[in-house]
């Protein structure tokens, strides 16, 4: 049976703020597909998998504060978003998808009358560049 995202969060390691966050679209793996067709390929185009899969790129809505800021681009993290656990799982400890890398873009709010202040921060999984954690899910159990 499915959940939803309530109860999800966020954790960016050297960032010692605390972020009110609405919505994480953590992205996923993918792999590049190599055209390998020659001339004698007859009906469709053929195709083998790349060596190496892209890592996700992680976009997080939060409730802008003026007191809180929002991280620095470029910085970098072992970005932990974990999930949470709903009343129809059976685990009790939640599924995490973990891994370092770094603050590639913040945006900050637009200013209007009765609207909630909201912003985007983006980071992108490292690989476990230079001694680095790659972006590994765990599951819940």
């Amino acid at each position: 049976m499915a959940d939803t995202g309530n109860g999800a969060s966020l954790t960016l390691s050297e960032d010692t703020n605390s972020y009110s966050v609405v919505s994480i679209s953590p992205g996923g793996l993918s792999i590049e597909a190599l055209d390998v067709s020659t001339l004698s390929s007859s009906s469709q185009m053929e195709y083998i998998p790349g060596d190496l899969a892209d890592t996700p790129e992680l976009t997080a809505e939060i409730l802008f504060e003026v007191g809180t800021g929002l991280p620095t681009v470029g910085s970098t993290h072992t970005v932990t978003v974990t999930f949470p656990v709903g009343p129809e799982q059976t685990t009790t400890t939640a599924a995490t998808l973990a891994g370092t890398g770094f603050v590639t873009a913040v945006e900050y709010p637009e200013l209007v009358n009765n609207q909630v202040q909201r912003s985007n921060i983006t980071v992108k999984f490292d690989g476990g560049h230079d001694s680095g954690t790659a972006v590994t899910y765990t599951a819940g159990s």
